[in-house]
Order: structure tokens, then sequence, then C-alpha cells
């Protein structure tokens, strides 16, 4: 079993600007791989994924702020040890920025189907008809109030192509103090009144609503009567569906707080 040992002093490398930190190594040794040359770097590396919390790539610093696990630098030493260097960096966002960063964070209302009233209680109508009792359930739009956060700044890049790779999807790990898979990215985009020089780049974010958050909930209905069972089970009668892929918001490069 692979033994690992964190954060070496010696060879340990780091570059401070005016910025804040730009670039910080890290450096590990793992013991106990075994196999080919190849076999035993991909080991190594795969040893650091399975620690807790995982050293993964896109995995944030553990105590410097917006700086994220870019590369990892393998190298064997002996027949079972290996040596890896842990770039962490600044994303090319944060070092693309040019300009202030406004943030506007509040609340918007925005329409959720649902089958209970504001107490929980599921809706239903009944009708009577020769002695025989019909009992109908129905689902309804309301709106429901959901925590919004927009972020605006002025970078160098065009954000064309990193809108592809995050808006529609969610959160994948932790981010701003909220859970994974709770935020979701509504839109990224960016205007420029210079010809390209630069671009006002606006990043809208939504937090859904709890439990369940971005799930789309499917809830057996009796085909008699219309309406759920009183006695679904969770998990069975009453299921859940992610309907979002995920993206590692952290690699944008926003404010973390």
């Amino acid at each position: 079993m692979a033994t690992v040992k964190i954060d070496l002093v010696d060879g340990h490398r780091a570059t401070l600007t005016r910025r804040g930190w730009e670039n910080v190594d890290r450096l590990a040794l793992v013991s106990g791989v075994t196999g080919s040359a190849h076999e035993r770097l991909k080991a190594a590396a795969d040893a650091l994924a399975e620690l807790e919390p995982a050293i993964e790539i896109g995995a944030e610093h553990p105590s410097l702020p917006n700086l994220y696990l870019e590369r990892i630098e393998p190298e064997a030493l002996a027949t079972d040890t290996a040596k890896l260097r842990l770039v962490y960096q600044r994303p090319e966002a944060g070092r693309s920025i040019v300009g202030e960063t406004l943030i506007e964070t509040g609340a918007t209302l925005a329409e959720v189907e649902t089958n209970v009233d504001i107490d929980g209680t599921v809706m239903e109508v009944l009708y009577v008809k020769g002695g025989t009792s019909y009992r109908q359930g129905g689902t309804v739009s309301v709106a429901r109030p959901q925590r919004t956060l927009v972020i605006t700044r002025t970078e160098a890049d065009d954000p064309d192509a990193k809108a592809d790779g995050y808006v529609g999807h969610l959160n994948e790990s932790p981010w701003r103090g909220h859970a994974a898979k709770t935020v979701r990215c509504n839109a990224i985009v960016g205007t420029s009144r210079d010809g390209g020089d630069t671009y006002q780049v606006r990043y809208e974010f939504e937090r859904g609503s709890p439990p369940h958050y971005w799930k789309k909930t499917i809830v057996y209905r009796d085909p008699e009567t219309g309406r759920p069972p009183d006695d679904l089970v969770e998990g069975l009668g009453i299921k859940h569906y992610e309907q979002y892929p995920l993206a590692n918001f952290g690699l944008l490069g926003l404010p973390a707080t």
C-alpha cells in the first residue's frame, strides 16, 4: 500500500507578486509503488487522489485562496518511491483581470411546480358520485425566491470559450459557502467597447431551492385516482434525478467570498 508524505520543505518554491501568490509548489513523496516506471508514477498520482481531501487537478490549495492545482510533475526516485511536484496557480481568468470586480447578491422569484401547499400538505380535491368518493391531486406553478449572485469584472480575454464549460453547469464542489451541486451558472456574457482589447464580463449564478435543489422529482401516480398513493416509499415511488453536468467554479478565479 502506498504511503504519502506531503509538504516536504526541501525544494519548495513559490512566486509572490503585487497581485498575491501566483505560483506555489508543494512536494510529496510516495513510497510503496510498484511496476514499471510509468506504472509507479501513475500509482503515485492515484495515491494523492485517494487522500482526504483528494489532491487532484483543479483542487484548491489548502491554505492560500484563489490557487488551484494546475499540474502534477512526478519523478521516479527508486524502485518503489516517487516524488511529485504539485504546481498551484492562479486561474487564467484571474491573471487576465484588468479592472475592478463588482459583486451583486440578492434573490429573484422563479416559477416551480409543486403539489403541496405552504404548510406541506398535499393538494387534492374530492368528488362524490353515487356514494363513491373520488380524490384527485394536482400540481400548480408557484413563484419561489431563488438566491442570485452576479459578478462583473473587466478582463483581457474574450469569455466565449469559457461559457461553454460553465453555463448550465452546477458547482462540483463547495463554492462561496454553498454545498456542491446547489449553484447553477446561468450566464457568462462579455461586452467589449474597445474592439476586443478588454471585455466587461458578467457572471450570473443562481442557487436552487432546498432540499433537492436542481434535481427533478418524479412521483408515481395511481392511474385510477390520478394522485400519488399515501404509502409511497422514497427512492422507489418518489425519485430525484440529476439533470445538470458539473464544473469546477473555482477555476473561474472569482472572489472566494
